[in-house]
């Protein structure tokens, strides 16, 4: 007994090594394309960076860049333009303008950006938090949603997507949710894009009357049924119901409706509205 509660302590050291070992390789991966994305980012106005010269006691110094995409850093006279740049190209700029300018010589520059503020994307709608997020390098839709919180559970089957182009041209992007979450299709975003999530709100339908189960019907707005589908999900006429005057009470209006006919395809069937009442008579045969 004695040998098997060691054998079984020593696979147990060895499961947790090899999860302790996972755990790095895979957070140490997400760190990794978390750089890279970071490399890949353009700087545009508004953001932060963080600008350090090796050996020099007046670094890092921060710096938010201007409306118009430039810095000011010290020894060099004029603002210098990084707009547009990735934080290597930054740095690579820097490195130049100081040996150029500011009496260094070989300098090494880091550039870290410590706040995006430039490149951002709106999420409204069915998603747990509304709000403004950042691309950091190439970000696709789904990674958006994932960082709002994911679907909030009254999601419709559509996303849109509103973006403007640089000519002013306004295009509207509209993919079904299934695409998404199968992985059929899962866009790149721009800068200022706009994604609506249009929420598919619980609605009622209120069936009363002679009916085997009055009562009211909870659905999603998306699938509003007909009446033959609503009485028939309230288990259907009684013996003594009148089906040829059948009454749907709406804000607006009365419809009386002859369901015999729609039933022999001489009308069609009529298309329920959120908060309707059906009310389905006793005949009086």
């Amino acid at each position: 007994m004695e040998r098997i509660s060691k054998a079984n302590g020593r696979g147990l050291k060895d499961i947790l090594t090899i999860l302790i070992i996972s755990y790095f390789i895979l957070f140490s991966g997400q760190l990794y394309a978390q750089e890279r994305d970071s490399e890949d980012y353009k700087i545009g106005p508004g953001d932060l960076l963080e600008i350090n010269v090796v050996g020099d006691p007046d670094f890092p110094v921060r710096r938010r860049v201007t409306e118009d995409g430039k810095i000011s850093i010290p020894y060099v006279r004029d603002e210098i333009s990084v707009d547009g740049m990735t934080e290597p190209e930054c740095a690579d700029k820097l490195e130049e303008v100081l040996a150029e300018e500011g009496g260094y010589r070989n300098p090494e520059v880091t550039v870290i950006i410590q706040e995006y503020q430039s490149k951002k994307v709106l999420v409204l709608g069915a998603v747990q938090s509304w709000g403004e997020y950042d691309l950091i390098g190439r970000t696709t839709l789904s990674e958006v949603i994932a960082r709002a919180g994911g679907f909030s559970g009254e999601e419709s089957g559509e996303i849109r997507i509103s973006r403007i182009h640089e000519d002013g041209r306004n295009e509207t992007l509209t993919i079904a949710k299934d695409d998404l979450l199968y992985g059929r299709i899962d866009p790149p975003l721009q800068p200022g894009d706009r994604i609506h999530i249009p929420e598919d709100k619980i609605v009622y339908i209120h069936v009363l009357g002679e009916v085997n189960s009055q009562g009211t019907l909870e659905l999603k707005a998306s699938n509003m049924p007909t009446l033959v589908q609503a009485i028939a999900q309230s288990g259907g006429f009684t013996a003594r119901a009148s089906q040829s005057s059948v009454m749907i009470r709406r804000k607006d209006e009365t419809l009386k409706v002859n369901v015999k006919d729609i039933l022999s395809g001489k009308i069609k069937d009529v298309l329920l509205e959120p908060n309707d009442t059906i009310w389905v008579k006793e005949s009086i045969f």
